[in-house]
């Protein structure tokens, strides 16, 4: 049973990994306005 703990921990791991690294990314309306700033 510990072991099946252990799994569920390193996928819950993963998934914030996931939840954060999309939070860094810049939110369209950003993209949009470097871009035309680009311009």
């Amino acid at each position: 049973k510990q072991e099946d703990n252990s799994i569920k921990n390193d996928e819950i791991d993963e998934v914030d990994e996931l939840i954060e690294w999309t939070q860094c990314l810049p939110t369209t309306d950003e993209i949009i306005e470097e871009d035309l700033s680009i311009l």
